[in-house]
């Protein structure tokens, strides 16, 4: 059995009823600022899976028993079929670094993840959709609880922020980017800053799409399908979520790929040499950190 107080360090909030859900390894992978090492945090990472569920659904042994065994299965298949994917996929990204960065090689960068995202669904639906089938209407109803917990939390943190709140986001948005590249000068910055909108109605946007999807999920679990449709819904859900989209919420999407687009853009026509090494040396690290994983 898992230990249950051992955990990665990690926000739990950050999205397991949304898309983040199926593709938490990639955020993992290619998020973190842990000094861990990706292959430290992979051999974790069912743990930290585990312990999620658990936060989520106060899991019975039955259930813990089964989301053990499954979930090492799961990481031996990835390890052994996704993983090596990539490793390519970062030796490709080093590659196009040493050009100039166009919206293509974007577009490519986003398909690429898609399609790990994708398998990754794919490695978890059975296994999902069984564990929601054993749901009992007691966990239903704890599930209820901590969604509605965490959403009141959501919404101070985000909807309700003060500005010193705010700024601090955007501080900590900064570091991810001076995470990846070194040093930002002052004209980045600015930049950066300067595309993003007001906070309120982003959050406001944001927190409704949220609170939608869990009554969605919430309706999907007491409808008690059979497993097979059950496995069906999870993943038209997943593969298709534009269909739940608001007009509102599909424009934020739309505006947040674009504001990523010109800020990679305007990076790549900006950075120093040193910031251009930095990237080029992190993704080598991570190549070397996949590979050993592979090779170990």
């Amino acid at each position: 059995m898992i230990n249950r107080n051992m955990s990665l360090s990690a926000n739990p909030r950050k999205g397991l009823f949304g898309r983040k859900w199926w593709f938490l390894l990639i955020l993992i992978v290619f998020t973190t600022q842990s000094c861990f090492s990706f292959k430290t945090l992979y051999t974790w990472a069912d743990t930290y899976f585990s312990n999620e569920i658990d936060n989520w659904f106060d899991m019975n042994a039955d259930q813990e028993e089964f989301v053990d065994r499954q979930l090492d299965e799961i990481f031996k298949q990835h390890r052994q079929i996704e993983v090596p994917k990539y490793a390519e996929f970062l030796k490709e990204v080093n590659l196009r670094l040493d050009r100039q960065i166009t919206v293509n090689d974007i577009e490519w960068f986003r398909t690429r993840l898609k399609q790990f995202n994708t398998n990754i669904a794919f490695l978890l639906a059975e296994d999902t959709a069984t564990f929601l089938h054993s749901l009992e209407d007691s966990q239903v109803v704890y599930l209820e609880n901590k969604m509605a917990e965490e959403n009141e939390e959501w919404q101070e943190e985000h909807v309700t922020a003060s500005e010193g709140d705010r700024q601090e986001r955007m501080e900590e948005r900064l570091d991810r980017f001076k995470n990846w590249i070194g040093d930002l000068t002052r004209e980045q910055e600015n930049y950066i800053i300067s595309l993003y909108p007001p906070q309120d109605k982003f959050h406001q946007v944001r927190f409704l799409h949220r609170l939608q999807y869990q009554q969605r999920f919430l309706k999907l679990i007491k409808s008690r399908l059979d497993q097979k449709r059950l496995k069906e819904q999870l993943l038209e859900w997943y593969l298709n979520p534009e269909q739940f989209y608001s007009g509102e919420y599909q424009q934020l999407i739309r505006d947040s790929r674009l504001r990523t687009q010109k800020i990679v853009l305007f990076l790549d026509r900006t950075a120093t040499q040193e910031q251009r090494q930095h990237l080029k040396s992190k993704i080598e690290e991570y190549i070397i950190q996949v590979e050993e994983l592979i090779n170990g």
